[in-house]
């Protein structure tokens, strides 16, 4: 008499749905990792043009032909903008350092300073 082995099937009958599965996870994950990176680039741009903004509003009783510089991410709190132009009424050249608020979306501006009268921070008296 011959015995036989039973053949058996160990491969699982779902194995080909968890496999499509994983990858379709896979592949979802990949295409919202793009749209986010893609969103963040755009938000970060919004931001800029922000700060640009409130930032030129806020100091366009004191400067003319005003030009902006944005740090392109701030602080961790703080919008940070460089605003460079001629002092209002006057031919002075002059710049403000302007604050924006990310939380309160409010702007602060320090007060006007010429730019050519910038000294190495060494020179600067001890306080």
């Amino acid at each position: 008499m011959t015995l036989s082995t039973p053949t058996t099937n160990t491969r699982s009958p779902h194995f080909g749905r968890q496999s499509c599965f994983l990858a379709a996870i896979a592949l979802s994950s990949l295409m919202l990792w793009g749209c986010a990176q893609a969103s963040t680039d755009e938000a970060w741009d919004t931001f800029r043009a922000e700060v640009a903004s409130r930032c030129e509003r806020a100091a366009a009783d004191q400067l003319d032909d005003i030009q902006i510089s944005v740090d392109p991410f701030g602080s961790a709190h703080y919008g940070l903008a460089l605003l460079n132009g001629t002092e209002h009424g006057a031919d002075a050249s002059r710049s403000l350092i302007c604050v924006y608020d990310k939380q309160e979306k409010t702007v602060e501006l320090g007060t006007p300073f010429d730019p050519a009268a910038a000294q190495p921070a060494a020179a600067m008296p001890a306080q």
